[in-house]
């Protein structure tokens, strides 16, 4: 292959991106290729000037469809956006929901039951002492109960969030106490933090002048969110219906609903966004965090396409709702929904929601099955990119990596010549 030397000529380029669905010919594949854009026989193929290639996003994307495609296609009046019937934020209390930041001092404010006895504060248990999830570790299948919670509480986990939402000449003695020695003893850890006093950390400052808070060590009040996500996840961004109320850290996107939804409608919901389509939408916009997490950041959470359940039919729901409830049946059987391996025994069931998803949307067998497997080299691609590449393989945008030949001299450094993959267009 040679290189161009005009460069407005290689960006003129056109350059088809190709899916192959189906056994084709060689012959069958150049007439598609000739008829250009589009899915013909189980082969989909778009063309792309070479200008418009994107230099900062995997171009894997362009191998399947994209979620415009997907809902020009096959959801115009089922798929909405999030943000249409959920508030998306971050966590569940007041704080992390309005300035998506943390509590700036997580040693004072996630306690253990070890750290309440320690502090005298049983008596305030359920009011300034809430129950909490301050870990997505803490949460391993699709819901999320009181049962799971009083495990946390038996293992000493902290699993309490100090919730004060009230002016200090109200707060009872003990409580005055707990404020105080965050302010002389309690420091924030010397990596997050520097070790500065709890007060001191810069979120706490900022809260000390934010209006509708008391003070530094005001995190405002707990809301009710009975959907929430895993913001960074490694293999499957997992989407979990909460029963128990608890105040939810930073680190958990949480879908607060601004309309009324029955139960079962917050199951089919939840089947919808657990599908593969949703996963394929989070791997081609999340943002890729080094060491192989995806991170749904709130932007993207607000914006991203849902099932809208009000307008499917009652048995629609229905079905949607049981076969949430199955993925939920599997996971707790295995032991959980987080790690790779239990992630490959729960496909079958996820995969039977992809099924009833694409029976509502009227999706082609073909291109259910075309999204399921890019979002399978879109994690495969995602995980092993954060391990070092073999100097041969090519992957994506990586350097094309040429080992020379070993050298006879002894002693002799050899270094290797690195090749950028744009110098081949």
């Amino acid at each position: 292959m040679e290189r161009c030397n005009d460069e407005k000529k290689r960006m003129d380029n056109d350059v088809q991106f190709i899916y192959i669905g189906k056994e084709v010919t060689v012959d069958e594949l150049l007439k598609i290729i000739n008829e250009g854009n589009g899915e013909k026989e189980g082969v989909y193929i778009k063309t792309i000037r070479q200008s418009n290639l994107p230099r900062d996003k995997t171009w894997i994307q362009f191998f399947a469809l994209s979620y415009k495609e997907f809902e020009k296609n096959y959801a115009k009046k089922l798929v909405i956006r999030a943000s249409e019937i959920f508030n998306v934020s971050r966590g569940s209390v007041t704080w992390f929901i309005k300035k998506l930041a943390g509590s700036g001092a997580d040693t004072f404010f996630y306690l253990t039951p070890s750290n309440v006895v320690t502090h005298d504060l049983g008596e305030y248990l359920g009011t300034y002492i809430y129950p909490a999830l301050t870990s997505a570790r803490h949460s391993e299948y699709f819901t999320f109960t009181k049962d799971d919670w009083e495990q946390l509480r038996h293992k000493d986990r902290e699993c309490y969030m100090f919730v004060c939402h009230k002016p200090l000449h109200e707060l009872p003695s003990k409580i005055k106490d707990y404020i105080n020695w965050g302010k002389t003893e309690c420091r924030v850890s010397e990596k997050r933090g520097g070790g500065v006093l709890c007060n001191e950390a810069t979120a706490c400052r900022l809260r000390e002048k934010t209006r509708g808070f008391y003070g530094w060590h005001d995190l405002g009040e707990v809301v009710e969110a009975p959907i929430f996500a895993i913001y960074q996840a490694r293999h499957k961004t997992r989407f979990v219906r909460s029963y128990f109320k608890v105040a939810m850290y930073h680190a958990l996107i949480s879908l607060i609903p601004k309309v009324v939804l029955s139960e079962e409608q917050i199951k089919a919901m939840l089947a919808y966004l657990n599908s593969s389509f949703t996963q394929y939408y989070i791997e081609c916009t999340g943002r890729y965090i080094a060491k192989g997490p995806i991170a749904l950041e709130v932007n993207i959470a607000r914006e991203m396409p849902i099932i809208d359940v009000r307008k499917l039919l009652d048995e629609q729901v229905k079905v949607l709702a049981r076969k949430f409830d199955e993925l939920e049946a599997e996971a707790r059987k295995i032991g959980g929904a987080s790690e790779r391996e239990k992630i490959e025994k729960l496909k079958p069931k996820i995969y039977e929601i992809d099924v009833e998803v694409g029976k509502i949307l009227d999706v082609p067998e073909d291109v259910i099955r075309q999204v399921q497997e890019s979002v399978e080299l879109l994690i495969k691609r995602r995980v092993s990119g954060a391990k070092e590449s073999a100097p041969e393989t090519v992957k994506g945008e990586e350097p094309f990596k040429v080992r020379p030949k070993k050298s006879t001299r002894r002693k002799e450094k050899v270094e290797e010549n690195f090749r950028a993959l744009s110098e081949f267009y």
